[in-house]
């Protein structure tokens, strides 16, 4: 406790003799409720457990601070003198004319182990990379501003990482607080509040959901591709990750809770190309390294939404040789020809036929039967990650690569290969809808 006191020590010399006179030479009022009372430049005895809580946390193997809301600086170099090993990025609009003078001294002082980011929060956080250890929202008080701040401070979470939330004793942000740190399961750190709640994150890696649109369009425009959708958000648990090559997309992805992967693929001239670049992804989601850290894989085609408790629920379908979930087709009986029949319907799938016909055709000549006794739709699908699932995935994108696009047509006779370790549901079980 002693290094502790001497650490406050030093911190409100440094702000006495060092920020407040920079601020005062602007001559403005300083807001803030960490060394002072708001709007006051004295020391406020009542803020020490605070004060304290923020040491104790920087000292708990952390080396990445996020603070939203940097104004003087004052909690920005508590973190700093607290853990020498830390660095901190930090955030703030920038509408006080003391931010950039206190910062070039403090950046004077600390050097590389400080960074300020001058922007709207929900502007700037959506474009930082994940493996923050602390994130400390003190930003704009507006709910709206604070929740797409809790939103993004998820994404931006190391495995597992400490949430600081400020000025919970404004009425508003207590009870935004309180029900995100219930939906996120967030779990009790130990720190008593103190005007600000400490809560502990740790990532769940039990399932990530996914979609992914390649291709060109403005999301916002009439060039909108039907497939261009933004799914409501599948958990606010789990890993929902939206990949895409599209920059329209990536920017209405920010503030949603989707991580955008962002690949660098080129646009192609042509639907069906640019299908092409989204059936590795679907079929063999382990090539992709964001993927294949997670106990089970849950896709969805962008153009429909999951019910989380329905997947949940039939995870537990997966026990001895099952491996993977699909919803039986709706409309199309189990045969492949009615299947082939159906897709000729849509221009992308029908400038193809010839292939799909030739495909199917090779495969019945190999052995495989045209009828079965279950016709799987594709649009939605949950993976055990393991090697087998992987093989079956290899394989199912060897015969996209022969069929064409027209996937639910491969993976009829591939399904048929692997047939112990696939199993379906009803498509209409509170798995997706329009």
């Amino acid at each position: 406790m002693e290094h502790i006191d001497q650490i406050i020590d030093t911190w409100k010399k440094f702000i006495k003799d060092r920020l407040i006179p920079i601020i005062d030479g602007v001559g403005a009022t300083v807001e803030g409720n960490y060394y002072s009372y708001n709007l006051t430049t004295d020391y406020y005895e009542p803020n020490l457990p605070k004060q304290k809580n923020i040491i104790m946390c920087a000292n708990e193997r952390v080396t990445q601070v996020l603070e939203v809301g940097f104004n003087g600086g004052f909690s920005a170099v508590l973190f700093l003198l607290a853990n020498p090993e830390l660095s901190i990025t930090c955030v703030d609009i920038g509408s006080h004319p003391y931010v950039m003078p206190c910062y070039e001294y403090i950046k004077s002082v600390f050097g590389d182990r400080i960074n300020l980011l001058i922007g709207d929060s929900t502007v700037v956080l959506p474009d930082l990379k994940r493996g923050f250890d602390i994130i400390h929202i003190d930003g704009g008080h507006d709910v709206e501003v604070a929740a797409k701040d809790l939103c993004n401070a998820k994404l931006l979470a190391s495995d597992t990482a400490y949430i600081i939330m400020n000025d919970i004793d404004y009425a508003p942000l207590k009870t935004l607080w309180s029900g995100w740190c219930d939906a996120y399961s967030l779990q009790d750190s130990g720190y008593a509040d103190s005007g600000h709640s400490i809560k502990k994150y740790k990532r769940d890696t039990e399932i990530a959901f996914y979609t992914c649109y390649f291709g060109p369009g403005n999301i916002n425009g009439s060039a909108k591709h039907i497939a261009m959708q933004i799914p409501r958000l599948p958990s606010l648990i789990y890993d929902c990750c939206y990949f895409t090559n599209n920059v329209t997309i990536r920017e209405a992805l920010k503030n949603t809770g989707w991580i955008c992967v962002f690949l660098e693929l080129p646009i192609k001239h042509s639907d069906n190309l640019n299908a092409f670049d989204t059936k590795e992804l679907k079929s063999c989601p382990h090539r992709f390294p964001m993927l294949d850290a997670y106990t089970y894989i849950c896709y969805c085609d962008s153009k429909y939404s999951v019910n989380e408790n329905r997947v949940k629920e039939h995870i537990k379908m997966l026990t001895g040789e099952r491996l993977m979930i699909l919803p039986t087709h709706p409309d199309i009986g189990p045969d492949v020809w009615c299947e082939y029949e159906q897709c000729l319907f849509q221009p992308r799938y029908n400038v193809d036929k010839d292939r799909y016909f030739n495909y199917i055709e090779s495969q019945i000549a190999a052995g495989f039967p045209s009828k079965t006794k279950i016709h799987y739709t594709t649009q939605f699908m949950i993976r055990k990650n393991n090697l087998l699932t992987r093989a079956i995935g290899e394989k199912w994108y060897e015969h996209i690569q022969m069929c064409g696009i027209e996937c639910q047509i491969s993976f009829f006779f591939v399904h048929q290969m692997f047939e112990s370790y696939i199993c379906g549901v009803n498509s209409y079980d509170g798995y997706y809808w329009t």
